[in-house]
């Protein structure tokens, strides 16, 4: 974040790496106010500093402004086999804008890609904090690749349906907390049709 490193953004060290990924990307501690889009499998994201709270990739982007809630995301990880470590995802547009108004969805983080892996992470939001999907579900139930993510030693934060989607997701020794509203929701599942995974 302070130009010393090899890259001036994240997103610009994504996009050297080649489309057929396998790369580490080394994030030095600082905030980066940008938008992610991870299309490219293999792509480990860590931290050096243990606290994920030194590390913070942030945005404010909203459902409102963006064109739907899955637009809205500060983080996109649409490929397989992500990992990031000691690193906080957080979208912070219901700081500065009122809730629970029309497009007042603002996710920190959407995974669509299967068998991601999050360790010692911090996702910070307030409505729809977290989607977890899968892949190409429609109702008929035909050609639907559920998706698989792991969290472990993580925080998480929101306050109105702010874990859903439909992937098959765990969550291990991790913090859930409720963020102070009128009333409050952790988990909406998005099932497509009754049978899916």
């Amino acid at each position: 974040a302070d130009g010393s490193g090899d890259y001036y953004s994240i997103q610009q060290a994504i996009n050297a790496i080649p489309p057929a990924g396998h790369a580490t990307i080394s994030v030095a501690p600082g905030i980066y106010r940008e938008v992610l889009t991870i299309g490219k499998p293999d792509i480990q994201l860590r931290s050096a500093n243990p606290d994920p709270s030194k590390t913070v990739i942030v945005n404010n982007r909203s459902a409102g402004a963006n064109g739907g809630t899955l637009h809205s995301a500060t983080v996109n990880v649409t490929a397989d086999n992500f990992f990031a470590e000691n690193i906080t995802f957080e979208n912070d547009f219901n700081r500065t804008h009122p809730q629970l108004y029309e497009g007042s969805q603002a996710l920190a983080l959407l995974v669509t890609g299967d068998r991601a892996v999050f360790h010692n992470v911090r996702v910070l939001g307030n409505q729809d904090t977290l989607y977890l999907g899968s892949r190409n579900c429609h109702p008929d139930g035909q050609n639907c690749k559920v998706a698989r993510q792991f969290f472990s030693d993580s925080y998480i934060a929101g306050n109105v349906d702010f874990i859903f989607g439909d992937a098959k997701a765990a969550f291990d020794r991790c913090t859930i907390y409720s963020t102070p509203h009128s009333e409050g929701f952790i988990t909406a599942q998005s099932k497509h049709y009754p049978s899916e995974d």
